[in-house]
């Protein structure tokens, strides 16, 4: 079982669910909790992450999976018209 420090990993194992954009979603965290689970994410890379509050339920983080990433549109070939 993880240490109180690691605490929030198992969080955000138990509580991480994707919204309707997409993005992963974690609700219920302490302000520690939520700037080592944004933490994590950069050192994994991940760009697209955002933090909110809500006194009734706390601070949330939502991130969106770098292999969830759009791709690109193709241009069209210029010599097909």
């Amino acid at each position: 079982m993880g240490s109180r420090r690691d605490g929030w990993i198992d969080k955000v194992k138990q509580g991480a669910e994707p919204d309707e954009d997409g993005w992963m979603r974690v609700r219920g965290l302490s302000l520690t909790e939520a700037q080592q689970l944004l933490d994590w994410l950069e050192n994994c890379e991940v760009t697209d992450r955002e933090l909110s509050f809500d006194p009734a339920t706390g601070f949330s983080v939502r991130w969106r999976p770098p292999g969830e990433l759009p791709r690109p549109t193709p241009l069209p070939d210029p010599q097909s018209r």
